[in-house]
């Protein structure tokens, strides 16, 4: 697969733990991955690279800044409203009632904390469809 088919995703966690094992599950596939270890961060990569990046997922229980306050300030952004990025709620915290929370903060859709790389790979091929090219 050449280089230009490859996507771009952006795993905000800060949890290192969890930003290894999604980079693990990835290894291999047409995805170039990169991080951010907190809210902050995931801000400011997230506007800055915005054209770059194809999906982000990002953690919901970051401690400076919170997943959804991250969400909430890229879908506000001149960036956002020009190219739409998936935003994937990255979470242990997927309650009914906060499952509707957290999609009317601007989120594309929730992927579960513990996750499993069938699940992982469902969301990035339905939101990025490189698998199929």
């Amino acid at each position: 697969m050449t280089e230009t088919a490859r996507k771009n995703i952006l795993i905000c966690d800060d949890e290192l733990l969890n930003r290894k094992l999604i980079t693990a599950m990835l290894n291999g596939l047409p995805y170039v991955v990169s991080e951010a270890s907190n809210g902050t961060e995931a801000i400011a990569r997230m506007l800055g690279d915005h054209d770059a990046l194809d999906l982000v997922l990002l953690d919901i229980a970051m401690k400076d800044v919170s997943g959804t306050e991250v969400c909430r300030a890229v879908r506000g952004s001149v960036q956002d409203q020009k190219r739409h990025v998936p935003i994937i709620a990255y979470t242990a915290h997927a309650m009914n009632d906060e499952h509707e929370r957290i999609i009317s903060a601007g989120f594309d859709e929730i992927l579960t904390k513990p996750t499993s790389r069938a699940a992982l790979l469902a969301i990035l091929e339905k939101y990025t469809s490189t698998l199929h090219e």
